[in-house]
């Protein structure tokens, strides 16, 4: 039998450096899974009450990436909490920049996915640079590899804030 994972579910991430970072599910389409990424990096995997009230704007890095570590109990599943409220980590609107080359700027697009399926975007916008500022970037990153690459460049490495 599949494990379910629900939405709300808090976890840790391993990461190539043996820190953890916190990640909360806050989309689930069969096994697509919308992940809020808060710091700081970890050396220890934090207990639940220790991360429940982090909130989406403490997050550091949002990406649509597999449910498939989750599921193979490779990152270990902290709680869920009851009171979950989806809206307090809503689902965000996407960049795409694609440069030449050169490294000069030849495509800019917003991405957007419905409020229940990190699966498929609804809708896709062509737009100047500006309107893409802060944005999360556009993709599905594959947990084994591309996102923890980028766990490691993004989140921060503040472990003096929870020693």
């Amino acid at each position: 039998m599949r494990k379910k994972i629900l939405e709300g579910t808090w976890f840790a991430v391993p990461l190539f450096s043996k820190k953890y970072v916190v990640g909360i599910a806050a989309r689930m389409k069969r096994s697509c899974l919308l992940g809020y990424f808060l710091g700081p990096k970890r050396i220890n995997i934090p207990g639940f009450e220790e991360i429940r009230n982090l909130k989406a704007q403490d997050a550091e890095y949002i990406r649509i990436t597999y449910d498939s570590e989750l599921k193979k109990d490779k990152w270990p599943i902290l709680g869920r909490d009851e009171n979950w409220n989806r809206d307090e980590f809503p689902m965000p609107v996407f960049k795409t920049i694609n440069k030449d080359r050169d490294g000069k700027v030849v495509f800019v697009q917003k991405t957007f996915y419905g409020p229940n399926n990190p699966e498929w975007p609804i809708k896709q916008k062509v737009c100047s640079l500006e309107e893409v500022e802060g944005l999360p970037d556009e993709g599905l990153s594959h947990p084994e590899g591309s996102l923890l690459t980028n766990l490691e460049k993004v989140i921060s490495d503040k472990l003096e804030s929870i020693i």
